[in-house]
């Protein structure tokens, strides 16, 4: 028969070997009288993650933490003491010295913070159980881009585009900033697409977007909507200054190529639209610039036309 002191030990024994192989990370810390929070037990995994030690119980969190992580913290814990309810929050913290040494390690979390209340009601400790969430986070962000962004070339795609051309449009109305769109593509790419391979194909796209992305500005937006259907957003220049971008790209589209060993010319037509804020709709916009660049390439195709109502 097992004695009470003995069911003692082993729950206790038991209880340590849970809390210590636990995935999360669990923090119990006393609430001080001159409103501090020292530590009082750390399972392993929080140790380990925050580089605690045994030595740290009994001192306040702000000896112990970095200063970015302690202001997190800090705030969340006063707020369960004024509510004495559980607070759940998530956060990015970019640790300055982490402890594996790795430069600006960003690390995302969920939080909840418990409070301990005793028969007075006085809230005499917190409980902190935390959840790494960074990898879980960085599949979400992965995602995100994949749904916005063209696989080919990198670029945003034509659903984000379709979105910043809407936020760009509303910005310009409320600044009176102009706002323009390129409609650009490869001369005759089904072509050379057909002679050469789409494998050649493919690579002059992603090379094309490289060109074209180094004759605009790091602010302007260059999307891929398919194929070899790029378009640009451009916003607060003048109409001489868009000229001069839309000139840029077409010389630059004339410089020699060479694929896969292989040299080879291509020319780039450009339809442009300027935004009214009076008329359009980002649509709207869109069939403006492509009709733009329909006349580009009546007009023998290596040009630009800005599309005039």
């Amino acid at each position: 028969m097992v004695s009470k002191d003995n069911l003692n030990f082993l729950n206790k024994d038991l209880f340590f070997k849970l809390f210590n192989n636990m995935s999360d990370l669990v923090y119990l810390t006393s609430v001080e009288d001159n409103g501090q929070f020292s530590y009082v037990l750390a399972n392993e995994p929080a140790k380990n993650f925050s580089g605690l030690t045994s030595d740290c119980y009994g001192k306040s969190i702000k000896e112990v933490l970095q200063p970015e992580v302690y202001s997190v913290i800090e705030d969340k814990y006063l707020q369960v003491l004024a509510t004495k309810k559980p607070v759940k929050y998530e956060d990015k913290i970019v640790l300055s010295t982490p402890m594996n040494h790795s430069k600006n390690h960003v690390v995302y979390w969920e939080s909840t913070v418990t409070p301990v209340v005793n028969q007075e009601g006085q809230c005499t400790h917190l409980l902190a159980v935390v959840r790494d969430v960074t990898e879980r986070k960085k599949y979400e962000q992965q995602l995100k881009h994949m749904a916005h962004h063209d696989n080919l070339t990198g670029l945003p795609n034509r659903t984000y585009f379709f979105v910043r051309l809407k936020e760009d449009m509303e910005l310009s109305k409320q600044t009176k900033t102009t706002l323009a769109v390129f409609y650009l593509d490869i001369d005759h790419f089904k072509k050379i697409n057909d002679s050469m391979g789409h494998d050649m194909g493919d690579k002059l796209l992603k090379e094309f977007s490289q060109r074209v992305k180094a004759c605009i500005r790091e602010e302007d937006m260059l999307a891929r909507l398919g194929g070899d259907e790029f378009v640009i957003l451009l916003t607060g220049l003048s109409e001489e200054n868009v000229i001069q971008i839309a000139k840029r790209i077409i010389a630059s589209s004339k410089n020699e190529w060479e694929i896969n060993q292989t040299k080879i010319k291509i020319t780039t037509s450009i339809g442009i639209a300027f935004y009214s804020h009076h008329s359009h709709d980002e649509k709207n916009l869109l069939q403006h610039a492509d009709h733009a660049l329909y006349k580009a390439k009546e007009n023998g195709r290596s040009n630009y036309q800005i599309y005039k109502s």
